[in-house]
């Protein structure tokens, strides 16, 4: 996305699978969730595979995650949890 960051913590995986309408195939996507610390911008710009690069607030970042079908407000609350757990971003 074009930021350079340090891996505090693993948050675990979703799948999701949908049917491509063209094709009529069945896909399956697993989407690894990492808790990370913000270090710079990095060298490279974001890649074809983003649109956007947002800082939110914690409220509007569950707002904008919480929609069907992927519901990865679930992965806020896992990076919380985390946190609370292990006492802050320092990893």
């Amino acid at each position: 996305a074009g930021i350079e960051v340090k891996i505090v913590g693993y948050l675990g995986a979703m799948t999701q699978s949908w049917r491509n309408k063209q094709t009529n195939i069945l896909i399956d996507k697993t989407t690894h969730y990492f808790l990370t610390r913000y270090v710079r911008e990095a060298e490279q710009q974001m890649d074809d595979e983003h649109d956007d690069l947002q800082w939110l607030s914690l409220d509007e970042a569950k707002q904008k995650t919480n929609l069907e079908p992927k519901q990865e407000d679930e992965i806020i609350d896992r990076a919380l949890e985390y946190i609370e757990k292990f006492g802050g971003m320092d990893g």
